[in-house]
C-alpha cells in the first residue's frame, strides 16, 4: 500500500511539474519575443522622429533647429511605447555653444505655453537664459541637495548634448538645457551612439532627478526613490545617405522598466522573476504581479533553485539597411520584420527570466495527495476484507475439524477397527462417484435437474409408495452361509453388573 501510494503521488506530481515547465517556457518565450519587439517599436519610433528632424534641418542652420508641434508629434510615440518623456538634443560644440544659447533664449520667449523657460519659479530655479548646465551631484541615488551649475568644462574638441525640446513639457521645463553627456551614466551610451552611429540604451538609473523640484533633496518630496528608468538614444544624421552622414544630435526616449516590461508580459501571469542586465553589469530584478510588473530591488534576486530554468533574451538591433538585399518589399518601418543582419549590433542588454516558488505553487494541487490517499484506502479496505475472510474460513475449518474429530471418536467407540476401515473406504468411494457426476455437461444443467438426478431413486410398486433410498451404500456386514447363532443367558449377571462400574463389567 505504501509503495503504490508513493508511486501514485510521484507520477501525479511529475505530471504537474511537467505542466508547470511547459507553461513557464511558453510564457518565457512569449516574453522574450515581446521584449525584442517592444524595444524595436521604440527604436523605429525614434527613427521616425530622427528622420523628421533631419528633413527639417535642411532648411535651418544647425544646431539652431526647433521642431514645430513637438508636443503633438510625440504624443503617439509616448502612448504606444509607454514612455515617460521624449526629448530632442542637438550636438553643440564649443564653437557653436554661444550662438546656440542665444538662439535658445530667443526661441524660448516665443513659447507662450512654457513660461518657466524664461521666468524663475524659485531662487534655485534655472531658466534658458542661464545656458547649458549640469548637475553637480552626479550620484543621484544618494540623499543630498541637487545643485544645477553651468557646464563650461568641455574642451575645444569636446561637445555638449543639451535637452532642447521635451514632451511632455509641463513639469519638465527645468530639463531644458541640461547636458545629458555630463552624466556619467549617459556619457558612455552617447559616445557609443556617436562612434557607431546606431541606437544605444543607457544604463539604468535607479533614481532620476525630478526637474520639477529645484534644489530639493533627492528630487522627491517624500524622500522615496523613483522606479528604474533608462533612456534610448537614437542619432540624428545630417542627411539620408547610406553612410548616414555626420551625427548632429539625438532623440531620447525616457522609459520606465516597469511599464515596458508590463507591456511584454501576457495577462494573468504572476510570479515570474525578470532580471534586467545592462552592458556595464548593472542588474535589476522585477516580478510579475496581478497589477503588472513591479520592481523588486537592485541585483539579481532570483531563486538559485531555478538556475537551470533560465531563459535569456538579448536585445540585438538591426538597422533596416542591413536587412536582406533579396527582399523586394520595404519593411523599414515594420518592427516585426527584422531580416538577416549583416552587421547586427548587440546592445548588451539582457532580460533573464526565471520562475519562482510562488509561480510553481500555482501548478501544485492536492490531486497527488488525494490519489495517494485513495489508493491507500483501497489497499487498506482490501487487506481488512481479506483478513476478515481468512479469519472466518479458519474458524469454519476449525469447527469442521472438531466435528470430524468428534465423529471419529464416536466411530472408534462403536465399531471395531475392521468395520471403521470399511466405512472409511465406502465413504471415499462415494466421494469419487460424486466428483464424477460434475462433468462438463452437468455444469450446464439447471440446478433443478442436477438436484433431481442426485435424488433419483427406484420406484416400488407395492403399496404405491416411493422408497427413499438415496445412494444406498453397500452393506458393511459379512455374509456367512453356514452360521450357528447361540443365544445364552448368564445367570446372576444382571445383579452382579449392577453393583460394579462399567469399566469393571467390560
Amino acid at each position: 500500500a505504501v509503495t503504490v501510494s508513493t508511486l501514485a503521488f510521484h507520477f501525479n506530481r511529475e505530471d504537474e511539474n511537467e505542466d508547470f515547465k511547459m507553461q513557464y517556457y511558453s510564457f518565457a518565450s512569449k516574453i522574450s519575443e515581446s521584449f525584442q519587439q517592444q524595444i524595436d517599436t521604440m527604436v523605429f519610433n525614434a527613427m521616425t522622429m530622427s528622420s523628421m528632424i533631419t528633413s527639417h534641418r535642411m532648411n535651418s542652420p544647425w544646431p539652431n533647429v526647433t521642431l514645430e508641434d513637438f508636443q503633438v508629434l510625440t504624443t503617439g510615440n509616448r502612448l504606444v511605447s509607454h514612455l515617460l518623456a521624449v526629448s530632442f538634443s542637438p550636438l553643440v560644440t564649443q564653437e557653436t555653444k554661444l550662438s546656440w544659447e542665444n538662439y535658445a533664449v530667443q526661441e524660448a520667449k516665443n513659447r507662450a505655453n512654457a513660461p518657466r523657460l524664461t521666468n524663475r519659479s524659485s531662487a534655485h530655479a534655472r531658466v534658458v537664459a542661464d545656458g547649458i548646465y549640469k548637475i553637480e551631484q552626479d550620484e543621484w541615488e544618494e540623499d543630498g541637495l541637487i545643485r544645477f551649475v553651468d557646464d563650461d568644462e568641455a574642451s575645444p574638441s569636446d561637445f555638449y548634448l543639451p535637452i532642447w525640446q521635451i514632451a511632455p513639457m509641463k513639469g519638465n521645463e527645468a530639463a531644458v538645457m541640461f547636458n545629458q553627456r555630463s552624466n556619467s551614466k549617459y556619457k558612455y551610451a552617447i559616445d557609443t551612439m556617436i562612434e557607431r552611429k546606431c541606437v544605444v540604451l543607457s544604463d539604468i538609473s535607479y533614481m532620476e532627478p525630478d526637474f520639477r523640484h529645484h534644489g530639493s533633496s533627492n528630487g522627491h518630496e517624500d524622500g522615496h526613490f523613483h522606479e528604474p528608468i533608462s533612456s534610448l538614444f537614437y542619432p540624428i544624421s545630417s542627411d539620408f545617405s547610406t553612410s548616414g552622414g555626420g551625427i548632429l544630435g539625438a532623440i531620447s526616449f525616457w522609459f520606465s522598466w516597469e511599464s515596458t516590461l508590463t507591456s511584454t508580459v501576457p495577462d494573468n501571469v504572476e510570479g515570474l522573476c525578470l532580471v534586467v542586465e545592462t552592458p556595464t553589469g548593472q542588474q535589476f530584478t522585477f516580478r510579475t504581479a496581478e497589477s503588472g510588473v513591479v520592481f523588486e530591488g537592485i541585483g539579481d534576486l532570483h531563486e538559485s533553485r531555478y538556475d537551470q530554468m533560465e531563459v535569456t533574451a538579448t536585445y540585438i538591433w538591426c538597422h533596416p539597411d542591413d536587412s536582406s538585399e533579396n527582399d523586394d518589399h520595404d519593411h523599414s518601418h515594420d518592427p516585426n520584420v527584422r531580416g538577416e543582419c549583416k552587421q547586427p549590433f548587440d546592445s548588451g542588454y539582457k532580460l533573464k527570466i526565471y520562475p519562482t516558488s510562488a509561480y510553481n505553487s500555482t501548478y501544485l494541487t492536492k490531486g497527488p495527495v488525494t490519489t495517494a490517499a485513495f489508493a491507500a484506502l483501497i489497499f487498506l479496505f482490501t487487506t481488512v476484507t481479506f483478513l476478515t475472510y481468512d479469519c472466518l474460513v479458519e474458524r469454519r475449518q476449525t469447527t469442521v475439524m472438531k466435528s470430524a474429530a468428534r465423529s471419529d471418536r464416536i466411530l472408534h467407540s462403536l465399531y471395531p477397527k475392521f468395520i471403521r476401515d470399511r466405512l472409511y473406504k465406502n465413504s471415499e468411494k462415494e466421494e469419487e462417484e460424486c466428483m464424477g457426476e460434475h462433468t462438463l455437461a452437468n455444469l450446464f444443467q439447471s440446478a433443478t435437474v442436477r438436484l433431481r438426478n442426485h435424488l433419483s431413486v427406484p420406484k416400488e410398486n407395492s403399496g404405491g409408495e416411493l422408497a427413499t433410498l438415496i445412494h444406498p451404500s453397500p452393506p458393511i456386514a459379512d455374509l456367512f452361509t453356514d452360521t450357528t447363532v447361540l443365544v445364552a443367558n448368564i445367570a446372576g449377571f444382571t445383579a452382579w453388573s449392577s453393583e460394579r462400574e462399567p469399566t469393571q463389567v467390560f
